[in-house]
């Protein structure tokens, strides 16, 4: 099972755009939006994190880093995505 840790955290970030995407425009509390982006970005970093080394574990850990870095970006100039 650990060899497929690496597309685990793909899926994980592919389910937290699918959410993201089903949400938009929605009145919901944006505290629940915010926990659960977070937690699936979590589990996507640990999974990353404990994946054997490979291509898997390199393309989920270059895209979290630039989620990561654009997040950070988006925070520090006052532009919310909700």
């Amino acid at each position: 099972m650990r060899n497929h840790l690496g597309k685990v955290s793909l899926v994980l970030l592919i389910l937290t755009f699918i959410f993201i995407a089903t949400i938009y425009g929605a009145l919901i509390n944006h505290t629940l939006i915010y926990l659960t982006v977070l937690f699936l970005f979590i589990l996507s970093v640990v999974s990353a994190l404990l994946s054997p080394k490979g291509i898997w574990k390199t393309i989920s850990l270059t895209i979290l880093t630039i989620l990561f870095v654009l997040f950070l970006l988006f925070f520090f100039s006052g532009f919310f995505l909700f």
